[in-house]
């Protein structure tokens, strides 16, 4: 059975040990900070357990550092995580759904997300538009800076399509 819910420190533990892939965090520091960021309330963090076992994460951050969704006080979705045992049965899903009613819950009418473009990306970019996300019309950033025509930029992790959904 699935099961999501806010991080804890308990979850730390588990989260560093869980065997979810290569881009899996286990860094004990960045998770304290996850935490202590969640007691400031600038950020949700979401863990996933099936059967008990860590299989997914991901986090709302509450002032995103994208100026379009900052300047219009909408949450952003970051480090959607599934390990790699666990995907493709709902768990990313299940992630996103509940960060959305954290955001809901708090008032917002809408929620973002920025998506690499490179293959890597593939399945998070299907996931969020399938979950109803649309580009938010303002283009890509590199580095966190808008990329204009005729701009040379390179396709790492940083180019990013950004992407909105409406709360019901």
């Amino acid at each position: 059975m699935l099961h999501i819910a806010p991080l804890t420190a308990g979850d730390i533990p588990a989260i560093v040990e869980a065997e979810g892939g290569d881009l899996w965090s286990r860094d004990e520091a960045f998770w304290r900070g996850c935490l202590e960021e969640q007691s400031r309330g600038e950020r949700s963090s979401a863990v996933a357990r099936e059967d008990g076992a860590v299989c997914g994460y991901g986090h709302l951050i509450w002032k995103s550092a994208h100026d379009g969704f900052r300047a219009a006080r909408i949450p952003e979705i970051r480090d959607l995580m599934v390990a790699e045992r666990a995907r493709r049965r709902g768990v990313g899903t299940h992630v996103v759904v509940h960060l959305g009613r954290s955001a809901h819950g708090a008032g917002c009418r809408q929620v973002g997300t920025g998506i690499g473009l490179n293959e890597g990306y593939g399945a998070a970019q299907r996931l969020f538009v399938k979950l109803g996300f649309m580009p938010d019309g303002r283009g890509l950033t590199a580095a966190g800076a808008p990329v204009f025509p005729g701009d040379s930029v390179t396709a790492d992790d940083t180019l990013l399509l950004w992407f909105l959904r409406d709360l019901p």
